[in-house]
């Protein structure tokens, strides 16, 4: 996340990354962090705004989504070749 910011702060290119942050409690949650650069009439930055969004629920989401999608890629054609053996019986 540094190293994102910093390439941002020096090329003047808005910031948009996922990272997972540590929390005071020790717990790590998945953040969006976006940032912009306001311009003058030269296109020297004046100053930088921005936010971070908590995206911990999606990214989780995310993760359920791929790992069932994995898993029926695996279930997936050893039920159609059984099916398969059991109707040529």
């Amino acid at each position: 996340m540094e190293a994102c910011w910093t390439r941002s702060m020096t090329s003047g290119e808005q910031l948009d990354v996922e990272s997972r942050i540590r929390l005071k409690d020790g717990s790590y949650r998945w953040f969006r962090s976006r940032a912009a650069p306001r311009r003058d009439e030269a296109g020297r930055v004046l100053r930088w705004y921005g936010t971070d969004e908590d995206i911990h629920e999606r990214k989780l989401a995310e993760q359920q989504v791929s790992y069932m999608a994995l898993i029926r890629s695996q279930i997936w054609p050893i039920a159609t070749c059984s099916a398969d053996s059991w109707s040529k019986r």
